[in-house]
């Protein structure tokens, strides 16, 4: 399976908009992807693997020439030839049989200045998306897509491939969606109504909706726009610098990757999600690979489960660490017997910025270039 990336990515020191939309199934799906697409946005797309259990038949997913309206969804999406290829992915779920799965990288690009991006989900990643939100704010945009259970049954009965059982089972899924809405509206930022095309929520309806919001968002894009960017982690072959902290001390050190980042130091650090049951591969196959290891200590790096856990592999490689003091706060007693030695520089200090490039390996820098002053 070739795990979905765009290649030759041009940086900008922009973000771009992530859109969620909650609630779209079958046709409705396919239609609002279909909108997205023609009003620029690119389109994460998620692999499927059907088991033999699944609602809808793997032979009629095999066959899908059969019927026009079920070979128009299915070619919207891409295919793994095994299970075990979907649990590679860093984000799976499971709906109806049909294993789903999808990477933390086109997240990434999609917010970090790719191209404004659209992401169909439904119940299963809702809580992946709060830590989206958590992640991005602002720059993520969860809609809701309201339509009625006459237009969903009608939706689901176009294609002949789909049973009676498959119907009544998608019938009920779209209540329980609209119920997960319901009951998490806090969570959403916008809402739009679909009640098929003898209506006045009609597609076009629907379409005006879209670009309603996103001219809305495009407003709220270009304010934050106007603050300081941080570049996609570092995912070159070269010595990298790995950055350990809590996400609860964004703001100050993002600071410091924003300087370090211009002064063409290489960096790698988690950039906000944590979900997933291959993050933790991915988080220790970086410190082993890198070549100094950073720590940003305070109250909050102090007690983090998973700030530790990289302190511990990280001593366990006899990985070069480099500590910078966020606040007065002591590392636990077993790691300061560990780590009395190592260089520290507290935050904000008198030539902070020149004790932490002092501090640094000389290699974790590109040359050549002209550093942009602080």
């Amino acid at each position: 399976m070739r795990r979905i990336t765009r290649k030759n990515i041009v940086m900008q020191e922009v973000f771009e908009m992530l859109f969620i939309l909650f609630g779209a199934t079958l046709e409705m799906g396919y239609q609002c992807r279909e909108i997205f697409k023609e009003l620029g946005f690119g389109i994460i797309q998620k692999y499927n693997y059907v088991s033999d259990s699944a609602k809808v038949s793997k032979k009629l997913y095999m066959d899908s020439n059969r019927d026009e309206f079920f070979a128009r969804w299915y070619n919207d999406k891409m295919y793994a030839d095994t299970l075990e290829e979907i649990e590679q992915c860093d984000f799976r779920y499971v709906m109806n049989s049909i294993h789903v799965g999808f990477n933390k990288e086109q997240i990434l690009e999609a917010v970090h200045g790719a191209s404004d991006s659209l992401l169909t989900i439904g119940t299963a990643t809702l809580d992946f998306v709060m830590q989206l939100k958590k992640a991005y704010g602002a720059y993520v945009t969860l809609i809701n897509i309201f339509s009625d259970a006459n237009t969903v049954h009608h939706d689901n009965r176009l294609s002949s491939g789909i049973s009676r059982t498959e119907s009544e089972m998608r019938d009920a899924a779209n209540q329980n969606m609209q119920r997960v809405f319901l009951n998490n509206i806090v969570d959403f930022d916008e809402t739009v109504i679909f009640t098929g095309n003898d209506s006045v929520f009609d597609l076009a309806a629907l379409k005006q909706q879209f670009i309603t919001i996103i001219d809305k968002r495009r407003l709220i894009e270009k304010e934050l726009n106007n603050r300081n960017y941080v570049e996609l982690p570092y995912k070159g072959d070269r010595d990298y610098l790995f950055i350990s902290y809590s996400h609860l001390d964004k703001e100050q050190v993002y600071t410091d990757l924003l300087y370090l980042q211009r002064h063409s130091y290489r960096i790698w650090y988690d950039d906000g999600i944590v979900g997933g049951d291959n993050w933790r591969k991915i988080i220790s196959d970086k410190i082993a690979g890198c070549s100094q290891f950073l720590l940003f200590v305070s109250k909050d790096s102090c007690v983090s489960y998973d700030v530790q856990a990289e302190i511990n592999l990280a001593l366990d490689l006899h990985k070069k660490v480099l500590l910078v003091a966020l606040d007065g706060s002591i590392l636990p007693d077993e790691y300061r017997m560990y780590l009395m030695n190592v260089n520290q520089i507290r935050y904000g200090a008198e030539n902070y910025y020149q004790k932490l490039q002092e501090a640094l390996l000389s290699s974790l820098q590109e040359t050549g270039q002209t550093d942009i002053n602080s």
